[in-house]
C-alpha cells in the first residue's frame, strides 16, 4: 500500500511495509526544488499503532527526525539544525517504525491516513 502526495513541484510517497515491525518508508521526489524540512501527522485506522522511532536515510544524512504522539497520530518532524536542505532528486528520506497493539485484529499493521502535511522549501 502507498500514498502519494503532490505539492506543487514536490511529491512525497509513503509506503507501508509489513515485517516483524510495521514500517512506513517515505520517499521524496523533488526534481526542481530543495526542501528544508517536512512535518506530517501519520494516523492509523483504529489507533492500534504506536510510533517507536524515525530513522533518516542517505539523502537526509545529518538531518534530525523526531516523532511525538499528536491526537492519536504520530507527528513527524524532519529538518536539519544547521539549516541544510534536501537536494533535488528522488529517494528515501526517512523510515517510521511502529509497534502493533496486541488488541489489533490479527496483530497486523493497519492502514494509515496523513494529516497536516507541511513542506518547507529554501
Amino acid at each position: 500500500m502507498y500514498f502519494l502526495i503532490a505539492l506543487d513541484t514536490v511529491r512525497i510517497v509513503f509506503f507501508m511495509a509489513y515485517f516483524l515491525l510495521c514500517l512506513v518508508a517515505v520517499i521524496l521526489e523533488n526534481q526542481t526544488d530543495k526542501v528544508k524540512g517536512i512535518q506530517v501527522d501519520v494516523c492509523d485506522v483504529d489507533d492500534y499503532l504506536s510510533c517507536t522511532g524515525c530513522k533518516t536515510a542517505n539523502r537526509t544524512s545529518g538531518f534530525s527526525c523526531f516523532t511525538e504522539p499528536k491526537d492519536g497520530c504520530c507527528r513527524v518532524l524532519l529538518f536539519d539544525l544547521s539549516g541544510n536542505s534536501i537536494a533535488e532528486g528522488e529517494g528515501l528520506i526517512f523510515t517510521l517504525e511502529y509497534d502493533v497493539s496486541e488488541e489489533a485484529p490479527a496483530e497486523e499493521c493497519r492502514d494509515i491516513n496523513l494529516k497536516n502535511i507541511n513542506v518547507n522549501f529554501n
